[in-house]
């Protein structure tokens, strides 16, 4: 019985030898692509957030001053070409700064887009919420208040309707 067993067991060893371990198993190319893919689906994901949410925040500017700071411009440089383009509301939050900081930073904000190629009556800041208003109180609490159903959509053509929600 051994005698049989060892021409399989000679083959696989040689066929085992014969790989060579020192190659890696995708080319330099390839990890670089991938890498590239990753990176621009994730620019691009981040991109479209900071211009759904159209807000600039107290940390996007140097802790106490008006100045933006590095993650502020750059934020700033995602929604420019936005809001040149397609127009609307920016947030500019006015968290703890006093009336003098706060005004402060709605002119950096302001002159920052200006510099974007903004003209001045394409600008609106507000200091509200990010995404919009929201849904007054009365309407999340009857939303929250009982179940929701939400019809099968079997066509991805279909447009979603909000339920009617009984009161």
């Amino acid at each position: 019985m051994k005698n049989y067993l060892l021409p399989f067991v000679l083959a696989g060893a040689a066929c085992v030898g014969c790989q060579d371990p020192v190659s890696p198993p995708f080319s330099d190319e390839r990890v670089a692509t991938n890498r590239w893919a990753v990176e621009t689906y994730s620019e691009d994901s981040a991109g479209l957030a900071i211009i759904r949410q159209r807000t600039v925040y107290p940390h996007h500017f140097v802790t106490d001053v008006s100045v933006l700071n590095e993650l502020g411009a750059h934020e700033l440089g995602i929604l420019a070409p936005h809001l040149r383009e397609h127009g609307g509301k920016l947030n500019v939050a006015r968290g703890g700064a006093d009336n003098d900081l706060y005004q402060r930073r709605l002119d950096s904000v302001q002159n920052y887009l200006l510099d974007a190629g903004l003209e001045e009556e394409q600008i609106a800041l507000a200091d509200e919420l990010p995404g919009g208003e929201g849904l007054p109180g009365r309407h999340v609490i009857v939303i929250l208040g009982g179940p929701v159903t939400i019809p099968n959509y079997p066509n991805r053509g279909d447009a979603l309707q909000r339920p009617e929600v009984q009161q």
